[in-house]
């Protein structure tokens, strides 16, 4: 308890005494909120896009490739595998043509989105997927339903509007949202005007369908591959995205962590030079502390936290500020996508980056300490003193 006591009071005087070095201390404070700061950025857009890749609406449906393939790009169905698929599941079932379309955004610069060619039952195998705005295309006719997040990021989509798509001008006739996941980054619209327009015939990129109870895709696959006329392969909707979200995350986070750990060593430095201008600028009042019997660990503990309270401030100056301008920000990229389209997300600042973030700034402020601490150990206490005289 005497120790605690000692530390409570000489961590109080040295705050107190922050003014006179207050220079060095605003260094370490906002070293340490610059690290934290482009650490939680980078995280943050780690979890963005792992959300986005969430299909939580539809982790209950299959997606059927040609046999041997790993993405919608690379496959190819023609019309009879289609038919003779969907004779086998019926209305479990929906084909979809999927292509690469360029249009350009509210810059004027040609961004690639993915349009997809759908049929009757490809909303209800999405059970979260919603009509926000207009109404859906009609047979026979150019139309589109856009992504929320695709309107909203790009522009130049709003009701009415006609975008260049293929060889086609299309006009857009409704807005859909699937609670932010990928798919609000596509456009979408009947197949037949999309195989015409993009030159596909009678022919599909994927079918997606439901599974039978407790049917697994493999089940799914073997069941489709028993006829010889078919091969196909079969993998869940939340396995094909989750595997390209796990990608995308270990690199940001090997990113993230790389890059914020050599900030750190710069952040380290300043809270480094902090505490050495501490202990020379405080030199007297430690010498007379340390006479009167507070010990060595009861001086080092105080500078230590003192240390890294500073560091944690910085630490919660720069959360604060990802926070505050980049939280639910919407951005774009076309990392780990498949087939080279743009993927609408935005940053997602989890209270799991925040601890992260928080435990990140503690570092910096412990490692930090270490020079002062041992500079304190060799503080030649009776010179000092004697200097005082």
């Amino acid at each position: 308890m005497k120790t605690l006591t000692r530390i409570r009071t000489a961590l109080g005087i040295s705050l107190l005494g922050i003014g006179r070095r207050w220079w060095a201390s605003l260094n370490s404070v906002l070293g340490t909120a610059v690290v934290v700061a482009v650490m939680v950025a980078i995280l943050a857009i780690g979890a963005g896009y792992s959300e986005a890749m969430k299909m939580a609406e539809v982790d209950d449906a299959n997606m059927i490739l040609k046999g041997g393939v790993k993405s919608e790009m690379e496959s190819t169905l023609e019309g009879a595998d289609v038919r003779l698929i969907e004779s086998e599941l019926g209305s479990a079932a929906a084909s979809e043509v999927y292509v690469v379309a360029s249009i350009e955004n509210n810059r004027g610069e040609p961004v690639n989105l993915a349009l997809r060619g759908i049929s009757e039952n490809s909303t209800n195998l999405r059970p979260g997927w919603t009509l926000s705005q207009g109404r859906m295309p009609k047979e026979g006719r150019r139309e589109i339903v856009v992504g929320a997040r695709a309107q909203q990021h790009f522009g130049g989509m709003e009701l009415g509007s006609e975008l260049r798509l293929g060889s086609a001008s299309w006009t857009v006739v409704g807005v859909f949202e699937t609670g932010g996941s990928l798919t609000e980054s596509e456009i979408w619209a009947l197949a037949t005007p999309v195989q015409d327009a993009f030159n596909r015939q009678d022919s599909y990129q994927v079918v997606i369908a439901r599974p039978q109870d407790g049917e697994t895709p493999q089940d799914m696959q073997n069941r489709l591959n028993r006829d010889s006329r078919l091969s196909v392969s079969v993998t869940s909707l939340a396995d094909y995205y989750g595997e390209q979200a796990r990608a995308m995350t270990r690199f940001v986070t090997i990113m993230g962590y790389g890059i914020g750990s050599l900030m750190a060593l710069g952040a380290i430095f300043a809270a480094v030079n902090t505490g050495l201008g501490h202990i020379k600028t405080r030199a007297k009042e430690i010498a007379t502390l340390s006479i009167l019997g507070w010990t060595e660990r009861a001086l080092t503990a105080a500078l230590t936290i003192e240390t890294v309270l500073m560091t944690v401030l910085g630490g919660l100056i720069g959360v604060a500020a990802v926070h505050l301008i980049f939280d639910d920000w919407l951005i774009s990229t076309l990392f780990f996508a498949e087939d080279f389209t743009q993927i609408v997300f935005d940053f997602d600042v989890t209270a799991g980056i925040l601890w992260q973030a928080l435990a990140m700034a503690v570092i910096i402020g412990l490692l930090g300490s270490i020079g002062p601490a041992l500079q304190l150990r060799r503080l030649p206490v009776a010179r000092i003193l004697l200097q005082r005289r």
